[in-house]
């Protein structure tokens, strides 16, 4: 019956841990770890791999060099058919006012100041808005 007491007892004060890692990693290249056991498995694979990195952020630079030439052409078009149009408006409510149509004159003119008001203040905020948003994201992939 001791013998019965003191295998209860240990029982008792027996516990079980379980215990579990996990290892994450973020981009385009394993672990040197990891790439070792490449380059084990096939000799010259962690070398394809870097290479193959490599191009990859060649290639994502070149298409992201292309993507702001592209935004800032459009940019610049933009700008300069506003200014075209607001030139002329600005015109033609000019020609109103010398031939006594104040009236047609002064929408023409104040429609066309409040739309160059509302682009500035809407690009500006709008832009900001972008940069916030890039700021945020490039620091939450930091963390």
């Amino acid at each position: 019956m001791a013998k019965n007491s003191k295998l209860a007892s240990q029982q008792e004060h027996s516990k079980t841990a379980v215990v579990a890692s996990s290892l994450t990693y973020r981009g385009p290249l394993p672990t040197a770890n990891e790439l070792g056991k490449y380059e084990q498995t096939c000799k010259g694979a962690a070398d394809r791999i870097i290479s193959m990195a490599e191009k990859q952020a060649e290639h994502r630079q070149n298409i992201e060099t292309i993507a702001i030439k592209a935004a800032t052409e459009r940019s610049i078009l933009g700008v300069k058919y506003a200014y075209r149009i607001a030139i002329a408006a600005f015109f033609l409510a000019g020609f109103c006012f010398y031939f006594d149509h104040a009236v047609a004159g002064g929408v023409i003119f104040g429609s066309t100041l409040i739309s160059i008001i509302s682009a500035f203040i809407y690009g500006t905020s709008s832009n900001k808005q972008e940069r916030e948003e890039k700021w945020k994201k490039s620091h939450d992939e930091q963390e």
